[in-house]
């Protein structure tokens, strides 16, 4: 899922993009290794930098494609990002000015 605000059409083009990967996981240590297989798969991508940030509130990867310099960060069964997306598109669809203070 892309969250965060490319994901409900405030971002700029210095954004970063921000995913949810829902898989279904909720054991902290169920997480934290497969974000480490994430980073490792982009890392042995030759078109990919990725850092693990493991020991955070919310793990996450930070990535950048070098070609294109997109940058962002993937976290795993990140449900409150979920819900913050949900929220603010709701905020979004009955007032645009909203966006514009984002």
């Amino acid at each position: 899922h892309v969250v965060g605000s490319s994901s409900f059409g405030v971002a700029t083009s210095g954004s970063d993009v921000d995913l949810v990967l829902d898989v279904g996981l909720s054991a902290p240590e169920d997480v934290r290794t497969a974000l480490s297989r994430v980073g490792d798969l982009l890392n042995t991508e030759g078109d990919f930098k990725a850092m693990a940030i493991l020991k955070a509130r919310v793990p996450i990867i930070l990535f950048c494609h070098q070609p294109s310099m997109i940058s962002g960060d993937i976290s795993v069964s990140n449900t409150v990002s979920l819900l913050h997306k949900r929220l603010f598109q709701s905020i979004l669809s009955f007032d645009e000015r909203v966006g514009k203070m984002l």
